[in-house]
């Protein structure tokens, strides 16, 4: 009786350790493993799609409508975007923006927007004398180490 319950449980400890590396073998569910030169070209190309995320855009503010309400307005209208393509989950929980330097007669501002409780950032710069904004959605870079420079389009 002995004899029969050590083999049992000698070739049950046998097929669960044989499932374990067989599983461990086929899972997909780990990243895979990249060469140097893989890893590298990898973060060019997640770069060169962030850098094109954050290219700067213009839109022209209405008519009496202070500088901060019209980018929050246009944060909003570009977060409702994202939202209805897919891009990015939704709903959008709120926006808001505040002044972040600037110079004469340029008014640069940030703006946070949360959408699905993420946190997206914007860089603008409003013309007060055009009625013109020019603004940037500022991605994080693909490995954080790196930088990739918003245009200074959106920051001066």
């Amino acid at each position: 009786m002995w004899a029969k319950f050590a083999v049992s449980l000698g070739v049950g400890v046998i097929l669960l350790a044989a499932l374990i590396v067989f599983v461990n073998h086929n899972n997909t569910d780990s990243n895979q493993t990249l060469t140097p030169s893989e890893q590298a070209k990898v973060n060019r190309e997640a770069e060169l799609v962030i850098a094109a995320d954050q290219a700067p855009h213009v839109v022209i503010l209405t008519a009496g409508e202070s500088p901060r309400a019209g980018f929050a307005r246009t944060v909003r209208a570009t977060m409702s975007g994202f939202i209805n393509k897919g891009i990015i989950d939704g709903p959008l929980q709120r926006a808001h923006c505040r002044r972040h330097g600037g110079a004469a007669g340029r008014l640069a501002f940030l703006c946070v927007a949360t959408a699905n409780d993420e946190n997206y950032n914007f860089l603008g710069v409003v013309d007060v004398a055009a009625h013109r904004l020019t603004f940037c959605r500022r991605e994080p870079p693909p490995v954080p180490t790196d930088k990739i420079p918003v245009s200074p389009a959106c920051t001066r």
